[in-house]
């Protein structure tokens, strides 16, 4: 009876998990943070690579999404338990995301942080406003 017990607990805690939403990580905690931009024939490309910063969480993916004339990165992190359920999940990452034409700020993660202005000449950059 009390392996029946525990197999149920397990059994919920492992589905519990799986069921588990990604949270998003917020720039202050990527260590080694990078922003580069290139020219391609395609277009601009904005690279961006890090390390998270909390030990106990991996990166599932990065997403953008447009607001405007800005460009919303979130970064997904899920626990580390998520790393054993699917292979290839680390504290890593590298991305290489496209900028839609007119595009002029960059805001990155959960705290909005800007990483990248697109400014005029003799423009300065601006505290981002949170959309």
């Amino acid at each position: 009876m009390k392996i029946k017990v525990a197999l149920g607990i397990l059994c919920m805690a492992f589905l519990n998990m799986c069921s588990m939403p990604s949270a998003i990580l917020e720039a202050k905690y990527i260590q080694h943070l990078q922003v580069r931009e290139s020219h391609e024939a395609a277009g601009t490309v904005l690279h961006i690579s890090g390390l998270c910063g909390h030990s106990s969480y991996v990166i599932k993916n990065v997403e953008a999404e447009r607001r405007d004339n800005i460009l919303i990165l979130d970064i997904h992190i899920a626990p580390a338990e998520d790393a054993l359920l699917q292979k290839g999940l680390t504290g890593n990452f590298s991305s290489a995301v496209p900028l839609p034409e007119g595009v002029e700020k960059v805001l990155l993660g959960a705290d909005r942080t800007e990483i990248w202005p697109h400014l005029q000449k003799g423009e300065e950059a601006k505290p981002p406003a949170i959309p």
